[in-house]
């Protein structure tokens, strides 16, 4: 999708990929830009298939209903449909936290100095093998966390449950070209989910937060506090004002400009696997209507 996305340029990948240094440079900013985007892409891409063959039998055992039972799945689909009826609320009992610092390696780093003050992990109740892969994620990195009991497109069963909620969908919309679909319950879900905890942090005051849905993979354990302290130093120095940054992203369109080696800003990306958001960048999304014009997340 990305050579289609880019076909304007109309230059091969391959001619722009064997560019060398003094022939990159003389190409102009926008070109220069696609040339790294892909880059990026094709890099990350190869990075993720490494990752998914070393770690396929986890991966796999992720199963839709983690294997629970008629009376555990009804039961699932209950408590759904009363997290819903919170919504957009965070209580106490939509919130585990979970304790890793004790169990960090001592290469593992710290999180002092990103000023990240709080770390949540979207999870569905109705898949504890994923949320028991995301606890490990943690433990690897010796971080605090907090699971968030995800808003379950199963506990929306009628137009109302959302009507009710001031929520509803972006008049026309029918997904992004990649897949031209409806905005379905789970991904409504999702987007409430997300939403919830932006409101959180406008409620609480909470600067800085880590945001992650319990599918991320820390590919480097070992330095991921530091390699994130790093980035969102360069943030601060090239865009203090910046507002979300992602740590994993699926580029859609050309990067807008690059700040520097690992920071760029970005062309419309997929995924909020994860990103940091600051206050500042919540209290902009909660006021900008979105949940009475709900998107799938990623297009939004």
């Amino acid at each position: 999708c990305l050579i289609l996305h880019f076909s304007k340029y109309q230059k091969p990948v391959s001619t722009l990929r064997s560019q060398s240094v003094q022939s990159f440079h003389a190409l102009n900013p926008e070109e220069q830009s696609y040339v790294q985007t892909i880059e990026i892409y094709r890099q990350r891409e190869e990075e993720d298939k490494q990752h998914f063959m070393e770690n396929f039998d986890d991966i796999q055992s992720r199963s839709e209903w983690d294997n629970g039972g008629k009376s555990q799945q009804k039961l699932w689909k209950l408590r759904a449909r009363e997290r819903l009826k919170r919504f957009p609320k965070l209580e106490k009992e939509d919130m585990i936290t979970v304790k890793s610092c004790e169990l960090a390696t001592k290469d593992a780093g710290s999180m002092s100095g990103s000023n990240i003050t709080d770390i949540y992990i979207v999870s569905l109740e109705r898949r504890p093998l994923k949320r028991e892969a995301a606890i490990r994620q943690l433990e690897k990195i010796g971080l605090d966390g907090t699971i968030v009991n995800a808003v379950d497109g199963d506990g929306i069963l009628f137009q109302s449950d959302l009507y009710e909620k001031n929520a509803g969908v972006f008049p026309g919309y029918v997904g992004h070209n990649l897949h031209n679909i409806s905005l379905t319950t789970g991904e409504a879900g999702c987007f409430m989910s997300h939403y919830s905890i932006w409101r959180h942090m406008h409620e609480n005051n909470i600067s800085r937060a880590l945001i992650l849905e319990d599918d991320f993979e820390i590919l480097s354990p070992t330095s991921f506090a530091n390699d994130l302290k790093e980035v969102l130093e360069s943030a601060n120095q090239y865009h203090p004002l910046w507002d979300i940054c992602y740590l994993s992203r699926y580029p859609v369109a050309v990067d807008h400009k690059r700040l520097c080696k690992n920071l760029v800003i970005p062309g419309f990306s997929f995924w909020t696997v994860a990103y940091v958001l600051t206050l500042n960048g919540a209290r902009k999304l909660l006021n900008s209507d979105g949940l009475a014009n709900m998107v799938g997340l990623d297009d939004w």
